[in-house]
């Protein structure tokens, strides 16, 4: 019997369990000339009721996941152009367009894009930020705040003059982190008005900025790679073709999909990072022949895809799938 009990032993000592490493790969559909859609893309918005904003290098485009339809820009913002530089949301659920011709939002009833006016006049700026019901509107000089009925609240001049804000970013109840346009970080004052120096120890050369749900900033420095700071301005991690698997140290684009950080590189596909483990998984075309071309100007999440914007390949879908591998352990 003791025998017996010994052997019983032994063989669990070398049971076999299997267990799966889930491994993403990604599907990829592409949206481009064939569906309607022209092939430059420059921004993307995903209003989270089923439609993705395209903003082309000929206008404005909504892909309700059917079928594409084209929005008319408003005829003071048609001239000689129809670039849309930018696609925004905001908290009341409004799509706005940003054009070097002043901006845009769409109107849900009328199904079109109305100009939005200041003094009569076409209001011109890089970005719209939203706090809560109030929208922030960063005009040359001037940081405009309106209610959520686009009522005007208040101007509040900018400290330094022949200041243009091209990026902004929340960074404690005061401040918000910008980007300008002489590409620097600074901190901005949004009551006083009152711009100062980053917290980061680096500020010129910055192209996109990104604060992720852990409250981390990631910062690319054009042809540098990307930096990652703590909100003590504590450099935490950097990534670039150097001391990391990074393809391409050209990033325009930076967002975050369930906890990886996504890059958009030009030249090098998108670049995702695994900030745990500073793993980094490369979608090109050289790892993928589904993937049509290296060079993506933009990214934005929906609930389970990626939408990519590429230099001359359209859009492109990307659907997370899992490799399951089996392995053999003893226990």
């Amino acid at each position: 019997m003791r025998k017996t009990v010994y052997v019983i032993l032994a063989l669990c000592c070398f049971i076999i369990k299997t267990y799966s490493i889930n491994r993403p790969y990604y599907h990829f559909k592409q949206l481009s000339i064939k569906e309607g859609l022209p092939t430059s893309i420059i921004s993307l918005y995903d209003d989270k009721n089923g439609s993705l904003w395209v903003g082309t290098t000929q206008g404005i485009y909504r892909f309700n996941g059917e079928k594409i339809k084209k929005y008319n820009l408003p005829d003071l913002l048609r001239k000689n152009s129809h670039y849309i530089n930018d696609i925004f949301g905001d908290n009341e659920e409004r799509i706005w367009a940003v054009t070097s011709q002043g901006i845009s939002y769409y109107e849900y009833e009328k199904d079109s894009l109305q100009i939005f006016l200041r003094h009569n006049k076409p209001v011109k700026t890089s970005i719209i930020a939203t706090e809560g019901s109030k929208l922030l509107i960063p005009v040359t000089d001037t940081l405009l705040v309106y209610e959520k009925e686009l009522k005007h609240s208040k101007a509040i001049p900018l400290k330094t003059t022949g200041i243009r804000i091209i990026k902004m970013e929340p960074f404690d109840s005061t401040h918000y982190l910008i980007i300008n346009n002489a590409w620097e970080i600074k901190l901005l004052n949004k009551h006083t008005g009152e711009i100062t120096d980053s917290p980061f120890g680096e500020s010129s050369n910055a192209y996109d900025l990104y604060k992720d749900s852990s409250g981390r900033y990631w910062v690319s420095f054009y042809g540098q790679g990307v930096k990652c700071y703590n909100q003590d301005g504590q450099l935490l991690t950097s990534y670039n073709t150097r001391n990391s698997n990074l393809s391409n140290d050209i990033v325009l684009d930076i967002t975050e999909w369930n906890k990886t950080i996504w890059l958009a590189t030009d030249g090098g596909g998108v670049n995702i990072i695994y900030p745990d483990t500073r793993d980094i998984q490369i979608l090109s075309n050289k790892e993928n022949r589904q993937f049509p071309a290296n060079s993506v100007t933009c990214l934005c999440h929906s609930n389970n895809h990626m939408w990519i914007g590429m230099v001359r390949e359209g859009v492109l879908g990307a659907e997370k799938g899992f490799i399951t591998t089996l392995s053999l352990i003893h226990i």
